[in-house]
């Protein structure tokens, strides 16, 4: 367990370090902290880009605000009343905004 006092282990120490470059965080090389991803063309990958899932995000949450205006002023004396809209336009406003969401997300977890 102990390194004995040698002739061997005595050169060794005023060569290199006590401690073998074998051992984690001891070396001299920088070890890859990550797994290596393909970087696909453009043309390969699938799916929607950010920047379209942004748009699409911003149509849904617009389009869900003026439905909400126009339920809201169809019948404009409930609005006094303090009813609740239908629950349509605002799910869609929702979606919108977990779509816009994931965007930004997708935005910030993209490999360089």
């Amino acid at each position: 367990m102990f390194l004995k006092k040698t002739k061997q282990s005595a050169a060794r120490k005023t060569t290199r370090d006590l401690w073998p470059a074998e051992r984690e965080g001891y070396s001299d090389q920088r070890q890859v902290a990550y797994a290596a991803i393909s970087s696909d063309s453009p043309k390969q990958r699938r799916g929607m880009t950010i920047g379209t899932e942004e748009h699409i995000s911003t149509l849904l949450v617009i389009s869900g605000i003026a439905w909400s205006a126009h339920v809201a002023t169809k019948n404009f004396a409930g609005l006094m009343q303090l009813e609740l809209l239908p629950p349509g336009p605002l799910e869609v406003c929702a979606v919108g905004i977990l779509v816009w969401l994931h965007a930004k997300w997708r935005r910030l977890a993209k490999v360089s």
